[in-house]
């Protein structure tokens, strides 16, 4: 359980990932979205500048939801803490109100930010919806450091004072150059604090790789934080952590992407159902049925290896108004639906594109 003084706080709980990694993660979490979220994908210069507001509205107020207790779960403080119930009113009765707080509000705050950047689409506040997005960037990204995921955030219950900064600030402010964001594609989030949750639990798990690390970078040095200290530090935590915040910005892509869908600006993305995977398969797009349909059809397809599969509904210009599926599956043959419902009857075209295999075919909606 953490208990703030101000001198302790402004040394050690200011930046998770330090200011250098959260504008990594905003400005690459771009880079996963589809391009129909173009007007976000836009925004990136805004994405990254904003991504450390968060911080800056750290004040030495102390109630329940002020801003310094929003970056962090100490989930580990809590007894049995892999079932945490969800229900914050449960947990306040529970445990009482001073420890829930200072252990940390992040999952619920970043319910409640995403709740607003959802409202902000629907409505169409766009420069609202812009700063939500970057604060959702920061406290998705917070917990996605692993000391911002246990009561031992600062190592002083082993003998690791000090190392929540030298790992977040120092460490990456010296590695930045090494730390890159491959693209990957979103998913849509059915469950947005049991998603959060999840991913504090695993970094959570991170966090005796951090504190080894440390033991040995000052075995190396006898104790100083030499060059030679973090050079072995980024040694043993160089992949772990830029897997981190690769991971870091594909969930955040997920949350805006969610939110976007929730707003209605996108259409919600239909269940794909593995029908088999012992039978030999090869490229294959199936017609569509029923064909007409009104207003749900469903499709099927084979895949014989696995790799990045994209399936689109196309208008007759041949803009894409709807992807249904854009995720890695494995070998297979699937089936996947579309509701039509909201949009008007005609001609359109469904198209499948693979690493080897792009197929299109026509189908036709009647209301």
């Amino acid at each position: 359980m953490r208990y703030f003084v101000v001198v302790i706080f402004s040394v050690q709980a200011l930046f998770a990932w330090g200011s250098v990694g959260h504008k990594i993660v905003n400005k690459n979490a771009v880079k996963h979205l589809p391009s129909s979220m173009q007007q976000f994908i836009a925004q990136q210069s805004f994405l990254e500048l904003h991504s450390t507001d968060a911080d800056t509205r750290k004040t030495g107020d102390t109630a329940m939801f002020s801003e310094q207790y929003r970056h962090y779960l100490d989930v580990d403080e809590y007894p049995d803490f892999k079932n945490l119930n969800r229900n914050f009113s449960t947990l306040v009765n529970t445990f009482g109100w001073s420890r829930v707080k200072f252990n940390g509000t992040n999952p619920w705050a970043t319910v409640e930010v995403m709740d607003s950047l959802t409202a902000q689409l629907k409505r169409g506040d766009w420069n609202s919806a812009y700063q939500s997005a970057a604060d959702l960037g920061h406290y998705s990204a917070d917990p996605h450091q692993p000391l911002h995921a246990t009561e031992n955030y600062d190592g002083k219950l082993t003998g690791n004072t000090g190392i929540h900064s030298r790992y977040e600030t120092t460490l990456l402010g010296k590695f930045q150059a090494q730390i890159t964001v491959t693209k990957d594609s979103v998913k849509y989030i059915n469950d947005v604090y049991g998603f959060a949750f999840d991913y504090i639990l695993k970094s959570n798990a991170l966090c005796d790789s951090i504190f080894n690390a440390d033991n040995a970078g000052k075995a190396v040095t006898g104790g100083s934080y030499t060059t030679q200290y973090y050079d072995t530090l980024w040694k043993r935590l160089g992949n772990m952590t830029k897997a981190q915040i690769q991971l870091a910005s594909i969930n955040l892509a997920s949350l805006w992407y969610t939110a976007w869908v929730n707003a209605g600006l996108l259409s919600k993305p239909a269940n794909i159902n593995k029908i088999s995977s012992s039978d030999p398969f090869s490229f294959k797009l199936q017609q569509n049925y029923p064909n007409p349909f009104n207003p749900k059809t469903t499709i099927q397809f084979e895949v014989p290896n696995s790799g990045m599969v994209k399936l689109s509904i196309l208008s007759v210009d041949g803009k894409e108004i709807v992807s249904l599926v854009n995720t890695s599956l494995e070998k297979g043959s699937y089936s996947v639906d579309w509701n039509a419902d909201h949009f008007s009857s005609g001609i359109y075209f469904y198209r499948i594109e693979t690493k080897d295999f792009t197929q299109t075919k026509k189908l036709v909606y009647l209301k």
